[in-house]
């Protein structure tokens, strides 16, 4: 059976509960990642990371959650290269689970991955994010993996966050490993990786979700914090500038969104 990795706080006991409760109901195996937590790096651990590059591309000042995030996802992908794991399922302990999961575990045979060895496969996760309804994904990239569908997405890395459900190949780990001791990145840096050759494509399903209510959610919280804080600090460059003068203009907001509703659609044609 595929290794499955729930990435999860040592302390957060509920959750750690609830997420064993549904795996047992689902009679799926899988093991507990213990989750860095930001809070807890001290100025020492910080200091070896260099975050000058992944601010300098997010225009902000990373949160110590968004820090423990990746160094998290990294212990993952280290376990599973000290283990010569070959494919590995990677959760958040806040993902929502049902019996679609279970028997997309149990049905997955090691065949139906050969294909996607420099991929990264979602299992969903996308829902009640703003940007999710610009993710194109392609007409002709359809695959049924494990009696689900994934779609490829196109040209659709800017649109997709989260880590909270994917599959990853050995292939695509080292080569996050490597990049992770000289260019530190978010988690979910998914343009980034695109754009560096490290992931070629992404497939979409939606058989896992993650809440709406992100009221629960230590990152995203720290996460819009760190944005707010950085908004207000730094000088807005000429783009940004535009994109304000954009988002305060109803008309203008709608031309926009109308706009990139139409480019999404045409992108599902592209091969």
């Amino acid at each position: 059976m595929l290794p499955i990795f729930v990435i999860s706080l040592r302390e957060d006991l509920d959750r750690r509960l609830l997420i064993s409760k549904i795996m047992k109901e689902l009679s799926v195996d899988f093991e507990f990642i213990d989750a860095v937590k930001g809070k807890s790096l001290s100025q020492e651990d910080l200091s070896r990371i260099n975050l000058d590059f992944v601010e300098s591309r997010e225009k902000r000042k990373l949160a110590l959650g968004e820090i423990g995030c990746t160094l998290s996802h990294i212990k993952t992908y280290k376990l599973m290269q000290e283990r010569g794991i070959e494919w590995g399922c990677i959760l958040e302990d806040d993902i929502i689970l049902d019996r679609r999961f279970g028997i997309f575990i149990k049905t997955l045979k090691a065949n139906d991955l050969v294909e996607f060895e420099n991929d990264i496969l979602f299992l969903g996760g996308q829902n009640g994010t703003k940007a999710s309804k610009y993710i194109s994904r392609s007409l002709w990239g359809r695959r049924v993996i494990g009696n689900e569908v994934f779609f490829k997405t196109i040209k659709s890395e800017n649109y997709l966050y989260r880590t909270c459900c994917y599959l990853i190949n050995k292939n695509v780990a080292n080569k996050l490993i490597v990049l992770a001791s000289n260019d530190f990145f978010l988690a979910d840096e998914w343009r980034y990786f695109k754009k560096n050759g490290i992931v070629r494509s992404f497939f979409l399903s939606d058989f896992v979700n993650h809440p709406i209510d992100l009221g629960n959610s230590h990152i995203e919280k720290e996460r819009a914090v760190s944005y707010s804080v950085s908004k207000n600090a730094s000088s807005l460059g000429l783009v940004d500038s535009i994109k304000n003068v954009i988002n305060r203009n109803a008309f203008l907001r709608g031309l926009k969104n109308t706009y990139m509703l139409c480019r999404t659609y045409i992108r599902r044609i592209y091969l």
